[in-house]
């Protein structure tokens, strides 16, 4: 059984976190990556990465700290590109639409979203 878990959701900040009892992923780190940490701190030990869907800070306001703290970031590349300050390169992974990939338990299939930002996806 899968468990979502919600931070934020709304105009001022998204994180959910998904928990499958075998690896978590966070989805979104539009709060900061501090509360984001303090709020799922007894999943920490599982968390795969963070899915980021596209850069406006309502999903990406965390993602540098997150970064800088160890977890490991999933995004388009146009996410990336209009998300400043990720200062640890080895934690940027970029994904493309349409090529699934396995993160932990978990198996991810980006598929390309409608928004006014740079490359979005879903998942």
């Amino acid at each position: 059984m899968v468990q979502v878990k919600c931070l934020a959701s709304g105009s001022t900040g998204n994180s959910y976190a998904l928990d499958d009892g075998k690896s978590v992923l966070l989805l979104e780190a539009g709060i900061s990556a501090k509360r984001i940490l303090s709020g799922y701190i007894s999943l920490l030990p599982r968390v795969a990465g963070c899915l980021i869907t596209h850069e406006h800070m309502d999903h990406a306001k965390g993602a540098k700290d997150l970064a800088a703290r160890g977890i490991d970031l999933y995004a388009s590349s146009g996410t990336f590109s209009n998300i400043d300050g990720i200062r640890h390169p080895y934690r940027k992974h970029t994904i493309w639409t349409g090529e699934q990939f396995t993160l932990g338990s978990w198996l991810v299939v980006p598929w390309q979203a409608q928004h006014d930002a740079q490359e979005p996806l879903g998942f």
